[in-house]
């Protein structure tokens, strides 16, 4: 059976749809990049799109591995635990409390933990014992967005601290965002793209450029107070 297949498979047996198909050439594309672990991969899908896959088959096919999902927020990983719960994939929320197990196929480490000289110590002692094959990083444009007001999450990409394969995900990434979040993680060459435009539908996109983040702030707010009286408050 080929990788492919076996990747398939997998995703059929947690979704428990027997007839499921890939969701895009980018998803399976971007599953094959990261299965192959020849280059980092980084996967722009919209929501709903499969790109969480990425962060749990390759766990299930390589056990003799580990691979690291990196999480930014809380509420996401809450929402992480639930799913992976419901679709009984074995997991382990990092502790630095306690070491990690040999045992342990899919690690999730918050962002701010991450960051701590603990994580970095129990990620490369683990590393001495098993594998480390990939480190995914959902939500992968926060440093773009979080400069401002969270330093943990700002140095979110600090997180290669091992020389693994870095899987970066996210559902909202323009292209011209692109050149500059590649250079923030370091990934100048040897990296795999794999995009899906994230645009809705049903949203109408006015694209302004600002001349100063004060600008942007006030043009905003105007926008705001202007669209506020177009609606109709229902009893």
């Amino acid at each position: 059976m080929t990788l492919e297949q076996q990747a398939l498979n997998k995703i059929r047996e947690l979704l428990q749809q027997n007839n499921l198909h890939w969701r895009s050439k980018e998803q399976k594309e971007a599953m094959m990049a990261t299965l192959q672990g020849r280059t980092d991969v980084f996967t722009i899908l919209p929501t709903g799109e499969g790109k969480s896959m990425l962060a749990v088959v390759p766990s299930l096919l390589e056990l003799n591995k580990t691979m690291v999902l990196v999480v930014p927020l809380n509420a996401l990983i809450m929402d992480y635990k639930r799913r992976l719960q419901d679709m009984h994939v074995p997991y382990r929320i990092y502790d630095f409390t306690k070491d990690l197990n040999i045992q342990d196929h899919l690690i999730i480490v918050s962002a701010d933990k991450s960051q701590m000289t603990p994580w970095c110590s129990t990620l490369a002692d683990h590393a001495h014992h098993k594998t480390v094959a990939q480190i995914v990083m959902d939500k992968s444009h926060i440093p773009l967005t979080t400069t401002d007001y969270c330093k943990s999450l700002s140095d979110f990409y600090n997180i290669g601290s091992e020389p693994v394969q870095l899987v970066l995900l996210s559902a909202t990434l323009p292209p011209s965002f692109m050149p500059i979040l590649l250079q923030t993680y370091q990934l100048l060459t040897n990296v795999s793209i794999h995009r899906q435009s994230t645009n809705h539908g049903e949203l109408k996109y006015i694209l302004e450029k600002m001349s100063s983040e004060d600008s942007l702030v006030s043009h905003a707010i105007e926008i705001v107070e202007r669209q506020v009286h177009t609606y109709v408050a229902c009893p």
